[in-house]
């Protein structure tokens, strides 16, 4: 590392930094339209209820009725009850019971 710092390095590294901030807002700039943001979910009302149009993230589009995707939320809330009831069973195994407390001997008279 160059530990003399003369005024003309330093205009340039000045000049540097100035050129790569203009080119980093230029950069933002052309990728700003490109960059996808989360779009909200389309619902569209049929016949039959409301339809849920959901993008999953390879690009498909699905189709879900309003009963569809509450059998689908309460399907996964019973996979997680029962992932969770494993998890507590596999730990309440592993842990020793504690020793029974001992009973006091009765002397005959």
């Amino acid at each position: 590392m160059n530990t003399n710092l003369t005024p003309d390095i330093l205009r340039k590294a000045a000049d540097l930094a100035e050129n790569i901030s203009k080119l980093q807002a230029q950069l933002n700039a052309l990728l700003a339209d490109k960059v996808a943001s989360p779009r909200p979910r389309k619902v569209r009302a049929t016949k039959s209820g409301k339809i849920t149009v959901v993008k999953t993230s390879n690009g498909q589009v699905r189709h879900y009725s309003e009963q569809s995707r509450k059998n689908i939320a309460e399907a996964q809330r019973r996979r997680h009850a029962a992932a969770r009831a494993a998890k507590e069973a596999a730990q309440a195994a592993s842990t020793p019971a504690p020793a029974p407390a001992p009973t006091p001997e009765v002397v005959p008279a």
